[in-house]
């Protein structure tokens, strides 16, 4: 059974992720070798991911078949 998620802004692409593949932040953490209150904070705007997170973020989309850049991700 996938983790109930609520999300507000689908223009982010974390948000976006989850949504569409139906996973807590937790687990997205966990992939991108983050912690959730990390993840949090990029969800917020009030931090955005280095690098390297970003670039594992955009290779598990690509993986997983989910539109994703890096414009989108710097906005």
């Amino acid at each position: 059974q996938k983790p109930a998620v609520r999300l507000t802004d689908l223009s982010n692409p974390f948000q976006r992720y989850r949504s569409m593949k139906g996973v807590s932040q937790s687990a997205l953490a966990l992939a991108l070798g983050s912690a959730q209150p990390t993840l949090s904070l990029y969800e917020s705007g009030r931090r955005r991911p280095e690098v390297a997170v970003a670039q594992r973020f955009l290779a598990l989309c690509r993986e997983k078949r989910v539109r994703c850049s890096m414009e989108e991700i710097y906005g």
